[in-house]
């Protein structure tokens, strides 16, 4: 039994002696980080686009402060984004007019007067404040709006619609 015993011991010691084929070596654990969170992508927009919002702003806008048009460009990103009016800012801009019960969203589009701006220094302001609003991480100082006013008017169209903010000259509504 001890014979027994003794080449048990002996088998094992030279088994553990024994080369191991070698196979692939151990993967590393590694740790888990978070995720990134998910970021919708910018929208890019063309040259026209831009250029249908520069208008809006400066037409619209263009006596107002740097505030006051970044607010009007925001409620042309504001509608484009609203299943209710077109999907692209010029589809916005143009929006109505075309038919006799129908006013123009915006007055500057079809009041039959020249589009060209006049006044180079507002011209390149409104063109800035385009590209701004329309870059990621731009904040909408209107809360959502979809519809703004003068102040110095009362539209019958307000008494149905939320009021979310006073800017400048105008009041914008949801």
């Amino acid at each position: 039994m001890k014979r027994a015993a003794t080449a048990l011991v002996l088998s094992l010691l030279l088994a553990s002696c024994a080369t191991e084929t070698a196979g692939p070596p151990p993967t590393p654990a590694v740790a888990s980080l978070p995720s990134a969170p998910v970021v919708p992508p910018v929208p890019s927009y063309d040259e026209e686009e831009l250029r249908c919002l520069a208008l809006t702003i400066y037409w619209e806008g263009r006596s107002e402060s740097h505030a006051g048009q970044v607010a009007i460009a925001h409620v042309v990103l504001n509608r484009m984004r609203a299943p209710q009016f077109p999907r692209t800012i010029c589809g916005v801009v143009h929006d109505g007019g075309t038919h006799p019960l129908h006013k123009c969203q915006f007055q500057w589009w079809c009041d039959g007067k020249s589009d060209s701006p006049t006044n180079a220094a507002q011209w390149s302001e409104a063109q800035r404040i385009a590209r701004t609003e329309t870059a990621s991480g731009a904040r909408d100082p209107t809360g959502g709006a979809l519809y703004f006013h003068n102040g110095a008017v009362q539209p019958v169209w307000t008494r149905t619609r939320t009021r979310t903010a006073s800017i400048g000259q105008h009041i914008f509504y949801r």
